[in-house]
């Protein structure tokens, strides 16, 4: 629906993510469809990960808010990804950045927010040399951002949908 056609790539963090998607090039947030569902947790059951070159969806604190900002990971980031909850209720044991957790209800351990992870649903299959070349671009404040936005704006002129 040409949504992306003129949007920025408005944070780039070198040594993380560049991410774009929701902005135009006068950082005049565009309007988008309503927020998906979280479907991380089945994307990384699936053997999606937060690793180089894959692309995920960018959202809020919120899991379920996500809608058209995007971001492409630049090394691999596995803390981003969604944390797998074993079978059980409750839960009998359960290890999260090191800390042991046992006979936790179910229901806490899908709603922790920590838990979510960013949902992956992509991965650059060409171009990643234009990847590396955004990661490199010189950042700083612009727009309403005070950080982490490219000193040239990247603008992506076109997005399409192949079947």
């Amino acid at each position: 629906d040409k949504h992306y056609d003129g949007t920025v790539f408005h944070r780039v963090i070198a040594n993380f993510m560049v991410q774009g998607g929701g902005f135009d090039a006068k950082y005049q947030q565009k309007p988008t469809r309503a927020p998906i569902q979280h479907e991380g947790r089945a994307a990384t059951a699936a053997g999606l990960k937060n690793q180089i070159g894959t692309v995920a969806m960018a959202r809020t604190g919120d899991p379920h808010s996500a809608t058209s900002q995007f971001f492409i990971n630049v090394v691999d980031n596995a803390f981003l990804d969604p944390v797998l909850i074993p079978e059980g209720d409750p839960v009998p044991r359960f290890e999260y950045r090191g800390q042991v957790v046992e006979n936790v209800p179910r229901a806490q351990l899908l709603n922790h927010p920590q838990l979510w992870g960013y949902t992956v649903f992509g991965k650059v299959t060409s171009g990643m040399d234009v990847v590396q070349k955004i990661r490199q671009t010189p950042t700083g404040s612009g727009g309403p951002f005070p950080t982490d936005v490219p000193k040239t704006p990247v603008i992506i002129q076109s997005i399409t949908l192949l079947p």
